[in-house]
């Protein structure tokens, strides 16, 4: 946020005298609070928004600025945060945004007085990241140092694994799956167990790449490299005449955002190939919060780099191909098998799509070296939802 617009932030708050009500649940951070509607309507809860461009209303009662000047220590938002938390006296803090240093830093000064529990919502190949940029002199210290998450409900035990490899500070594991999913199976009430007749054979998802990825990661080429094979995919479905639809991932940004994505593509296709992507894509369908998913569920197969909704889809017991052609291993997928792909020739990538296209879906998922659960858990008979809603309960 510029200093305009943060000038222009203040003029526009509103200031609250009354104290806010004692809740025994406080959600931190209003980001993705629609994820979050199966899980706290169950609980009286206050919802803390602390993102300064967030902030509608401040609460300037004299019991909350002796709170915050006491608490000054910690700097402006921190101490305002604090101030809110201690005053609301939650049993519960919980958080979707599993990877947000304000709530680690607020949770390793409070965690002896509340229960902190985050969500993870999205793969976390931020530790490799973080390490890496911190070795590429990118950022001036390990970013990973400042995680810390009492409880964390996440995907399956290769968090568990991952989390201990870099040293990341967490009290206890919750393996439950994905939260998301679970969301867009009950929202659709979706049968899993029902045969798709697929109106897609092959689904690209969108790593969202932008043309700054090798600056901003410290890379080398590795930008030229998927736009390889993005040109690979393209040429693949319409020499083969195959159903196809792209799903953007930032089709439910501001216009930037999604502007800054498509450029990747643009840049690297010919004009008559970018204008069939974006004839075969999800821009040209009705926007809604699951878009992607839907295009996925009509899918034969699904393509994507490193995108979460790979450990989802194949959770479900669907078919979904990690196809990176980047020669760091940032966003490496986690487990081997012979149906993840890495850098190769057209006539290679076409006959490994080929052989994924027969497989049935039983015979790709045995194709790995570890049980697809070990990535994300799902259980068809207690969502996500249910088991997430039990833990808190048990502490609130």
């Amino acid at each position: 946020m510029n200093i305009f617009n943060m000038i222009k932030k203040i003029f526009d708050l509103k200031f609250t005298f009354s104290l806010p009500d004692k809740k025994p649940l406080l959600v931190f951070d209003d980001e993705a609070i629609n994820d979050l509607n199966f899980i706290i309507d169950s609980f009286d809860h206050y919802i803390l928004p602390v993102r300064v461009k967030c902030f509608k209303n401040i609460i300037v009662h004299p019991k909350i600025i002796i709170k915050f000047i006491f608490n000054l220590k910690y700097g402006l938002i921190k101490s305002y945060l604090i101030s809110i938390i201690s005053e609301i006296s939650p049993k519960v803090i919980l958080t979707n945004i599993d990877n947000s240093w304000q709530f680690s830093e607020i949770a390793r000064i409070l965690n002896l007085k509340y229960d902190f529990f985050a969500i993870q919502n999205g793969s976390r190949h931020d530790f490799k990241r973080y390490e890496h940029q911190f070795k590429m002199k990118i950022y001036k210290k390990n970013m990973n140092k400042i995680f810390f998450i009492p409880n964390l409900f996440c995907f399956g035990d290769f968090e568990i694994d991952d989390y201990k490899k870099f040293n990341i500070p967490v009290k206890k594991f919750y393996p439950v799956g994905s939260l998301k999913l679970a969301n867009y199976i009950h929202i659709n009430q979706i049968n899993i167990n029902e045969k798709n007749k697929y109106k897609y054979d092959i689904c690209l998802v969108s790593d969202s790449m932008v043309l700054h990825f090798d600056k901003r990661f410290g890379t080398s080429n590795d930008i030229d490299r998927m736009g390889k094979y993005i040109q690979y995919v393209v040429k693949y479905v319409r020499e083969n005449n195959k159903t196809f639809i792209c799903a953007f991932a930032k089709i439910n940004s501001s216009k930037e955002i999604l502007e800054n994505e498509l450029l990747f593509y643009k840049t690297y296709l010919k004009k008559d190939d970018y204008d069939y992507l974006i004839e075969n894509s999800t821009l040209k369908l009705k926007k809604h919060k699951y878009l992607t998913y839907d295009a996925m569920f009509n899918s034969n197969l699904s393509l994507t780099a490193f995108s979460t909704l790979i450990r989802e889809h194949i959770s479900i017991g669907r078919k979904a191909l990690s196809v990176n052609f980047m020669k760091n291993d940032i966003f490496k997928f986690p487990i081997d098998g012979k149906w993840k792909l890495g850098e190769c020739n057209y006539e290679q990538f076409k006959d490994h799509i080929d052989k994924v296209l027969n497989l049935n879906e039983i015979d790709y998922l045995n194709s790995f070296d570890k049980p697809v659960s070990y990535l994300m858990k799902y259980d068809k008979n207690e969502s996500t939802i249910t088991k997430i809603k039990k833990v808190l309960s048990s502490y609130i």
